[in-house]
């Protein structure tokens, strides 16, 4: 049988930073009044419901103070001012941090991961162990708690653990997780296994469609014959740059009152397009109608890309409909038909292909033999 020996000291740094919000609504952390955390002293206890395991984590005070005499946060400076703590009215707390302790390991667990045996099976069930029951369930409630019923929204989620899309070595490396035996004297990289090829390509698969939203080669000199043809945004074009602007910002509420309205325009330009004059004349009734009924109508006209999206952006019109009328306030539930109504907006315009990147789209290197297999055939 096998004998309990040492414990096993787990660390843990946890950025709550949210990328997506607008920069004037990004927080490195929770915000606090006239107090600020200081490290293990004021530490809360969580209960990981096994009584080998303890949980503690804190809030630590980054930062220094700045020529205006203000204490402003930074991530590799501990400079903080208590005097000024009392004085100042909202300070930054910065990334969750704490120690996760474990008892009642095997010889035989401690020994793989004093030997960095990665990938061996009982590493990885330590590690899901500690992932799954003992330390994610308990920061992701505590994280909501904060922002839901302290209504500290611009803190990130933190998601589980999920294992079709990274990992556990990859997502224990995202936490900065850090084992120790000897008592926090040194600290080695917790990483249970690395699937490093698989991973990449994940990524470079999943990422492909997003960062072929910004400016390629090919653009750049359709661009030119653009520009050159004398083409000019239309006023449908320049509300749909609205809508995408807004939908950066998860603004979805006037991303819907500016999409649809792109929408009406566009319906408009494209049938002035391809109808003849007399018959545009006599759609006056048409018009009349409810726009999802034209939408219905224009999409099985236009085909292709429009209607592919159309299901998708009758329920856009309906949720704009909701929020002009009933002062509906949509949730992240209206990301996917709000990007859908974009893209059917932009079907039915002309000019260069429509895209729309992220303000925040975050960076990676691949190979470029990797990038081009991400890149669909012509």
């Amino acid at each position: 049988m096998c004998k309990p020996t040492t414990s096993l000291l787990l660390k843990f740094r946890i950025r709550l930073e949210e990328h997506d919000l607008p920069t004037i609504s990004r927080h490195s952390g929770p915000l606090f009044h006239r107090w600020l955390p200081d490290g293990e002293r004021d530490a809360i206890s969580l209960d990981t419901t096994d009584p080998s395991a303890r949980l503690r984590i804190w809030f630590d005070r980054f930062g220094f103070v700045d020529t205006s005499g203000f204490i402003e946060f930074h991530s590799k400076r501990t400079e903080v001012d208590p005097a000024i703590v009392l004085r100042q009215a909202v300070l930054e707390g910065g990334p969750l941090l704490g120690v996760l302790e474990v008892q009642q390991l095997t010889e035989e667990e401690l020994q793989i991961v004093k030997e960095n045996q990665i990938g061996e099976p009982l590493y990885e069930a330590l590690g899901k162990r500690i992932i799954k029951k003992l330390l994610i369930p308990q920061l992701i409630n505590f994280i909501n708690i904060l922002r839901v019923n302290y209504g500290q929204y611009w803190i990130r989620e933190l998601k589980e653990w999920d294992s079709t899309k990274e990992s556990l070595g990859h997502y224990c490396k995202s936490l900065d997780l850090k084992w120790s035996l000897d008592d926090g004297q040194t600290w080695t990289d917790f990483v249970p296994n690395r699937s490093i090829a698989t991973l990449a390509m994940t990524i470079i698969v999943g990422n492909g469609r997003r960062f072929r939203e910004y400016l390629t080669q090919e653009d750049w000199r359709a661009l030119a014959k653009t520009t050159k043809d004398g083409y000019e945004p239309s006023l449908a074009a320049s509300l749909l740059m609205r809508a995408h602007q807004f939908a950066n910002e998860a603004n979805y509420k006037y991303a819907l009152i500016e999409g649809v309205t792109a929408l009406e325009i566009a319906f408009r330009e494209y049938v002035r397009r391809t109808l003849d004059v007399s018959l545009v004349k006599s759609m006056s009734a048409f018009w009349e109608l409810p726009l999802k009924f034209q939408a219905v109508a224009c999409a099985t006209f236009a085909g292709g890309p429009v209607l592919l999206e159309l299901e998708r952006t009758v329920s856009a019109i309906e949720m704009r409909n909701k929020v002009v009328h009933e002062g509906w306030d949509p949730s992240d539930g209206a990301k996917g038909d709000v990007a859908a109504l974009l893209r059917a907006v932009a079907a039915l315009l002309t000019g260069p292909n429509f895209k729309f990147p992220q303000a925040n789209p975050g960076n990676m290197l691949a190979p470029p033999e990797e990038w081009d297999k991400s890149t669909p055939k012509p």
